[in-house]
């Protein structure tokens, strides 16, 4: 029984961490343009398809195709969080927020406490669509690297089950 109710307090203290994060999030999105929102979808996409590529972030664990099991999905929250802090380590902190995307809507999939806010912060993102293709020519002509295969049309994903309202 004291088991039960430590192991309950400790699950409510990671939502409560979780949702806390995650509002912190939406809200730094509510304050952005919808150029802003295009750079940092932009971002996003190509880190999604350079994770999916080396096999670090499969399809299943954002709700495409075949579901993946509980263990798969905390290892690959676990590694997005690390990739999250090492790109802030080296103040990466574009590649930092974009990689924050996946990582909360992992967190949004495995606590449906949480899931209206991963909805939400979709409904920002989604702003800042039709914006993606006059970033990913900025990306390019910055960096002087051409984007990975069908980031456009990757661009435009929104994981099952939490598209906007």
């Amino acid at each position: 029984m004291i088991l039960n109710w430590i192991k309950r307090r400790v699950q409510l203290a990671a939502v409560n961490g979780i949702r806390s994060d995650l509002e912190r999030f939406v809200l730094s999105l509510r304050g952005q343009s919808p150029e802003e929102l295009g750079m940092l979808v932009a971002i996003a996409t190509v880190i999604r398809l350079n994770l999916r590529a080396n096999g670090h972030l499969s399809d299943g664990v954002l709700g495409v195709g075949m579901p993946v099991s509980d263990a798969d999905q905390a290892a690959t929250q676990l590694r997005i969080s690390r990739l999250v802090r090492q790109f802030q380590k080296m103040n990466q902190l574009s590649d930092a927020a974009g990689t924050m995307v996946w990582l909360h809507s992992l967190r949004a999939f495995n606590y449906p406490e949480v899931r209206l806010l991963g909805r939400q912060m979709w409904a920002e993102l989604e702003r800042g669509f039709p914006h993606v293709f006059d970033a990913f020519h900025f990306i390019e002509n910055t960096t002087g690297q051409s984007l990975p295969p069908g980031a456009l049309i990757a661009s435009q994903f929104i994981p099952e089950g939490l598209e906007p309202f």
